[in-house]
C-alpha cells in the first residue's frame, strides 16, 4: 500500500515484506487446511492454472473447492523458497521463477510422527 510522501525505497521494501507475509500465510493456511483463511489470499477473480494436472479454476470459491477436495485426507508440508520479488506497480508484484533457481514448491505426504520428536503435533495456531 503506497503512502503519499513516504520514501520510495522504504515503500518498496515494505511492499516486498507484505508479499513475503502473504506467501507465508498461503503455505500456513493451506497445510493446516484452514480453507476460509486460505481463500482470502486470493483475489475474488483469481485464476489457478495447473497445467501438469490439466486444472484451470476461475474465482476464489472455485479454487478453494478444487484444492480442498484434492487434498482431503492428506497431510501436506510445503516449502516455499523465496525468489526475487519485483514490485511492478502500485498494486502488483511478480516473482521470476527463472531468476530464482530454488523457487520450487515441494509438497509431501508424510506420517504424522515423521520429523517430530516424541510424536508431538505442531501448534494449532
Amino acid at each position: 500500500m503506497t503512502v503519499p510522501g513516504r520514501d520510495p525505497d522504504l515503500q518498496r521494501l515494505l511492499d516486498i515484506e507484505e508479499v513475503k507475509r502473504l506467501k507465508a500465510r498461503y503455505f500456513r493456511t493451506l497445510d493446516r487446511k484452514q480453507w476460509d483463511d486460505w481463500g482470502q489470499v486470493f483475489a475474488k477473480d483469481a485464476l489457478l492454472e495447473v497445467p501438469e494436472a490439466d486444472v484451470v479454476e476461475s474465482g476464489r470459491a472455485a479454487i478453494v473447492a478444487s484444492v480442498s477436495a484434492a487434498l482431503e485426507g492428506t497431510r501436506t508440508v510445503r516449502q516455499g523458497h523465496m525468489g526475487e520479488i519485483d514490485i511492478t506497480g502500485p498494486d502488483t508484484a511478480s516473482q521470476d521463477r527463472n531468476r530464482s533457481g530454488s523457487n520450487s514448491i515441494v509438497s509431501a505426504s508424510m506420517p504424522s510422527s515423521a520429523g517430530r520428536s516424541n510424536n508431538s503435533q505442531p501448534p494449532s495456531a
